[in-house]
């Protein structure tokens, strides 16, 4: 049973040296299809680009949260800051999500808007201000509405502020994601805890994607494993955010897609099932969402 990654960025400048090296590794190994995952309007492009030439690839289109925030340094779109006047600010979004919709009209390999969300960390400390909130949540949901007049599904990034901040991104995304029941959505890279994850649950049109991170959490009794344990198996994709977030036993190598076995095992191990069910079910999940393969005319779901 081969396996999907469904969150990469082979795309990325990191694989510019070797690319043709690791896509042969993913044709020759045990990865049946990859989803490229854009982040501005250029990544969104040089993920399409990519996926045009594999037949087992596909895009997502989207701009990260973190291109929202105040003196936002993004080397690839207009400025999109938060200390950007209103209007400037939002005729710059309307006609960058314009060029995306362009993206997803004119590729039949879009399959997905995102990684689009929410991003309140700081690596310098500082708080997210109000009207950087604001901002963001506003794009976040600008860019669902893309999605769902697209009948897209999408890939969201949430990351939690600062230690001792009196607001949390999982519980905001939570709030604007309930007003679009029409839309399907993973949350990419979860990190979400057992309490936040019990209401995600609640929601028909939501899973979730766990990458290699996961392997860093060493004891059962960890928070990530109870959350991995709490979540069916049918709501679970597997991703490696390459080429970040390697996982155990390569961490502190560049990541690539044939990593994404050893987050089959960890989910395995801390679900006690069996490896193969873990690739069965996750590659079963990951074609019905994004809607890539064929379509069983009996059941309805892609094969």
């Amino acid at each position: 049973m081969k396996m999907i990654d469904s969150h990469a960025h082979l795309h990325d400048q990191k694989f510019d040296k070797d690319r043709q090296e690791v896509i042969k590794r993913i044709l020759e190994g045990e990865i049946e299809n990859v989803i490229n995952i854009g982040t501005s309007l250029k990544e969104s492009r040089d993920a399409v680009s990519l996926a045009n030439k594999y037949e087992n690839m596909y895009a997502s289109v989207g701009i990260h949260p973190t291109s929202f925030k105040k003196d936002a340094q993004n080397e690839f779109d207009v400025y999109l800051g938060s200390d950007l006047p209103v209007v400037v600010r939002k005729e710059r979004l309307k006609n960058i999500i314009k060029d995306l919709e362009e993206l997803i009209v004119n590729n039949s390999k879009v399959v997905a808007v995102g990684e689009i969300g929410i991003d309140y960390f700081n690596r310098d400390g500082r708080e997210i201000q109000k009207d950087e909130r604001a901002w963001q949540l506003k794009a976040f949901s600008y860019q669902i509405e893309l999605a769902r007049d697209n009948g897209l599904p999408v890939v969201i990034h949430t990351r939690e502020g600062n230690e001792n901040v009196s607001y949390s991104a999982y519980d905001d995304c939570l709030e604007i994601i309930k007003d679009f029941p029409e839309v399907s959505f993973v949350l990419h890279c979860y990190m979400g805890n057992a309490q936040q994850t019990e209401k995600f649950l609640e929601l028909e049109n939501v899973i979730f994607s766990f990458a290699g991170n996961i392997t860093y959490n060493k004891k059962p009794e960890d928070e990530m494993n109870k959350v991995i344990k709490l979540i069916p198996l049918t709501k679970i994709l597997v991703e490696t955010d390459s080429p970040y977030l390697t996982p155990i036993p390569h961490r502190g190598e560049r990541n690539e897609p044939i990593f994404v076995e050893y987050v089959v095992e960890h989910i395995a191990k801390t679900k006690d099932i069996s490896i193969k069910k873990v690739k069965e079910v996750t590659r079963s999940n990951t074609k019905n969402f994004f809607k890539i393969g064929k379509i069983c005319a009996k059941c309805a779901k892609v094969i």
